[in-house]
């Protein structure tokens, strides 16, 4: 046990998302026996949960007569994530154990009544030039 009451900051854990995006190399695709090269996209499904596995993409290509099998790499879609540019700061806020008896009186028990020291000086300047004008 202390003798004094401890102080600790006290924080609240704000939390948010991760920007993430899906990011792959364009497959090289060709058509089987031809130079011919075939359009073909990317496209991944929507919505995917970053956290469950690599994103699920499929190379679609379009169908045309010039081009007989078309063979495609393999595509490899991975995760790019960030962290998001607008997450809030905590908040914090000290507190302080209370004593065993604690103060609930109206007075500031932190302001003293005594005279403060720069009117102290002040009174010590004034009354050393009067004694110095009385010795003259």
């Amino acid at each position: 046990m202390n003798c004094h009451p401890e102080c600790f900051w006290q924080c609240d854990d704000p939390r948010c998302l991760a920007e993430c995006k899906n990011v792959y190399e364009q497959p090289v695709c060709r058509c089987q026996n031809t130079q011919y090269t075939p359009n073909c996209r990317v496209e991944c499904a929507p919505n995917q949960c970053e956290m469950g596995s690599c994103p699920a993409c499929q190379v679609l290509c379009e169908p045309n007569p010039l081009c007989g099998n078309i063979q495609c790499e393999e595509l490899v879609a991975n995760w790019a994530c960030r962290k998001p540019r607008n997450c809030p700061y905590p908040k914090c806020e000290l507190m302080c154990e209370q004593p065993s008896c604690e103060y609930t009186g109206t007075k500031n028990p932190w302001k003293t009544d005594y005279f403060s020291w720069p009117w102290i000086l002040l009174w010590i300047l004034l009354l050393v030039i009067f004694v110095n004008l009385k010795k003259k």
